[in-house]
């Protein structure tokens, strides 16, 4: 797995199971609001609101959205 290009701390505002996965709306130190998807392995317990989190991913991966 490549080194990630960028990382984020903050907390989960929002978590919505998806299938395979899990989209959470985290809310950065900076109070930017970011969205991210994590897929499921089961190796790890799930994550709520409230949960502090730190966040990395390639540039590649990056999508913007626009208000």
């Amino acid at each position: 797995m490549p080194s990630a290009e960028a990382r984020l701390a903050g907390t989960i505002e929002t978590a919505n199971f998806v299938g395979g996965a899990t989209l959470y709306r985290v809310r950065g130190v900076d109070n930017r609001t970011f969205l991210a998807r994590e897929t499921h392995a089961g190796e790890r317990s799930p994550r709520g609101p409230g949960d502090p989190v730190g966040l990395a991913w390639s540039d590649s991966d990056t999508v913007t959205l626009e208000a």
